[in-house]
């Protein structure tokens, strides 16, 4: 007759957390790689959106804008040639990237406009003149 050996296991091996952060932070890393850096900023009348997109023209651009989601997207080619050249250092990055901005309630998605000059994205953002600060009163009916 066989004998029936337990044997312990431990769901939750010491090394996993370090693991998933380690798979995490690679991940957040290579995402950094293909994301242009951004600032984002408001003032009373309107939002504005910056991107550093150097090497990129303006006709490599595409901005959506679908239910208050911005997305901005493009494509940064290398321009290159391999020819008998040894490159010593390469940190330049080519490659698609894409990015998209969560607008608030208050911006006029009508009013959207982007400038690209020396390599930098300005995407301009009017809010709508809203009756901010008026409370508004409904009336309550009988059902």
């Amino acid at each position: 007759m066989s004998q029936r050996r337990h044997v312990a296991v431990n769901r939750s091996p010491e090394w996993w957390p370090h693991f998933v952060e380690t798979v995490r932070g690679v991940g957040e890393s290579v995402a950094n790689l293909f994301s242009p850096p951004a600032d984002a900023a408001g003032s009373d009348s309107r939002y504005m959106i910056t991107l550093e997109l150097p090497g990129v023209a303006e006709d490599e651009i595409e901005i959506t804008l679908n239910d208050n989601l911005l997305t901005i997207e493009g494509e940064k080619r290398s321009h290159r040639e391999e020819s008998g050249d040894r490159y010593f250092l390469a940190e330049r990055t080519y490659g698609a990237f894409h990015r998209s901005f969560r607008l608030p309630d208050d911006a006029d998605a009508d009013g959207v406009s982007a400038t690209h000059q020396h390599g930098v994205l300005m995407v301009s953002i009017p809010k709508v003149e809203a009756n901010r600060g008026q409370p508004r009163h409904i009336k309550v009916t009988a059902g």
